[in-house]
């Protein structure tokens, strides 16, 4: 990351033991909370995106992930006939 001006104070609350354990994961990748969040902003806002899915992709992603994972379950066409793979199919 380049060196940029550090010229915002920013304080928020968070969780102590949450704080924690996301501190451990920066000490192994030798950073200290400043320098880990910094990263995040930077990519953020070079990428405009974040770097894992939001409340609603995640929900997305696990209802994908069922549907998916139901249909792998209750279609075997080898045996049914399509009659029977489009009721199956209309069930769920």
């Amino acid at each position: 990351m380049s060196t940029l001006e550090k010229n915002k104070q920013v304080n928020f609350k968070t969780n102590a033991e949450l704080y924690q354990q996301a501190s451990a994961v920066f000490s192994e990748k030798n950073l200290d909370a400043t320098s880990a969040f910094n990263y995040f902003l930077q990519f953020v806002a070079t990428n405009k995106v974040l770097p894992f899915l939001d409340k609603d992709e995640a929900e997305r992603e696990l209802l994908i992930s069922n549907l998916q994972q139901r249909l792998k379950e209750n279609l075997n066409t080898a045996s049914l006939s399509l009659d029977e793979m489009e009721q199956r199919l209309a069930d769920l």
